[in-house]
Order: C-alpha cells, then structure tokens, then sequence
C-alpha cells in the first residue's frame, strides 16, 4: 500500500503544475492605462461621487509621476459639459491599474 501511494504521488505530481497557469493579473495590465482609468470614472459615476456628464469626458493625455518613490500614471479627461474649475479629472493608477485617486486638480 506504502509503494502504491508512493508511485501515484510520483506520477500525480508533475500534473498539478500542468494544471495551473500563472499571471492571473496579466488581464488588468494588458488593458490600456487609459481604459483602466475610464473604468474608473464610470464607477465613480455609478457611486454618485462624479456626475453623469462624465461619461462622455474626453481623454486628454497620460503622464507619470513619481508620489513618495512609487510611481504612478496619471490619466487627464476633460468634460466640457462642467464648470471651468471641475473640466479636467486627473484619474492616479498605480502601475498594475489599481486605483489611487480621481481629483480635479493634480495633487
């Protein structure tokens, strides 16, 4: 019984690595930075925190920044419907696309 168990381990175990795939996060960072942050406003619309306007905002540009030594990407959509003060969204994403912050001016 002892070398039967023995040899199914042996010949079970270089399955269990065939079986799995790695990356699960390579569908998050496959997507476009500025995909990733339009996702982001519309569930800051859906939340109510932005107002539906938003939806149709157009994308401006990307840029980095460098935030206590991580970095960040920061995408710029414009809403033309909105008061000049509140036209530009900066939408901070870290570099796996998790979200940091959407505010109206760049901090």
């Amino acid at each position: 019984m002892r070398k039967f168990i023995i040899a199914a381990a042996v010949v079970l175990a270089p399955v269990s690595p065939l079986m799995t795939h790695g990356n699960h996060d390579e569908e998050e960072q496959d997507r476009p930075v500025q995909q990733v942050a339009k996702d982001n406003v519309i569930k800051l619309i859906t939340k109510g925190t932005l107002p539906a306007s938003w939806s149709k905002a157009k994308f401006v540009e990307t840029k980095s920044r460098t935030v206590q030594g991580a970095r960040q990407d920061v995408v710029i959509f414009r809403n033309d419907a909105e008061p000049e003060a509140r036209k530009l969204l900066y939408v901070a994403l870290k570099p796996d696309g998790t979200f940091v912050s959407a505010n109206h001016k760049l901090k």
